[in-house]
């Protein structure tokens, strides 16, 4: 996987450049967090802080994900929210299925124009970035190590790299899955698969990366392992 983030992570909130300005990159210390799937609405994603007494005792993080389908079409929608359910961005799946495009509401950086095509609920939409496979579908591979990638709209950006590695089937789900990310050749973060039911993800993210980023990076994983 390449994810290319806009400019350096460290002027990110200053330049507007972050996916969300409730999640600031912490300049110090790793992030730990745990995004599950809803007890009771299995396309939502429960995102919190990783809890010291087991998944789902930390403290809500600012960031969350659902899953709309727009019937008119049967196009999924990831909608980023904040932690009082306002959307702030959304992943749209594209119609051929084997990619995510991830827009903000508001402009990524300054002059950027809105999508001419895109909009969500009368919305105007700013593109942020596009999730892809560079193996294509990965739907009827049983055991791989594939690459993923996030490019933003934004140039001379660091560059990210990720392998996945796992097992990947009918039986197995995505049980197993990890993902490997580095900044620039340095690690700078990684996530597991961390039950038998597809429904967590551990993920640990290093200082001054973008933590919204990633987790629209992994739900845009998630759901295109599954599809």
């Amino acid at each position: 996987m390449v994810v290319t983030v806009s400019k350096n992570v460290a002027t990110a909130a200053e330049d507007g450049l972050l996916l969300s300005n409730q999640a600031q990159p912490d300049p110090h210390r790793a992030t730990r967090i745990e995004m599950a799937r809803h007890q009771w609405k299995s396309t939502a994603w429960d995102v919190r802080f990783a809890g010291e007494n087991g998944p789902g005792t930390g403290a809500p993080f600012p960031v969350s994900v659902d899953l709309k389908l727009l019937y008119k079409t049967s196009r999924q929608v990831l909608v980023l929210q904040d932690l009082d359910g306002k959307a702030f961005g959304v992943a749209l799946k594209m119609f051929m299925g084997l990619a995510y495009k991830i827009y903000r509401f508001e402009p990524v950086y300054h002059g950027q124009q809105p999508s001419k095509k895109q909009t969500h609920e009368g919305k105007c939409l700013y593109e942020y970035g596009k999730v892809s496979s560079s193996a294509g579908t990965t739907t009827i591979v049983t055991h791989f190590s594939t690459e993923f990638k996030m490019t933003t709209t934004v140039s001379g950006s660091p560059e990210y790299r990720a392998t996945l590695k796992g097992k990947k089937g009918p039986l197995q789900g995505v049980h197993g899955l990890s993902l490997e990310i580095s900044k620039d050749g340095r690690a700078c973060g990684s996530a597991r698969n961390a039950n038998n039911m597809n429904s967590l993800w551990v993920i640990n993210i290093l200082p001054g990366i973008d933590p919204a980023a990633i987790i629209a990076f992994i739900a845009s994983v998630d759901n295109l392992l599954n599809a």
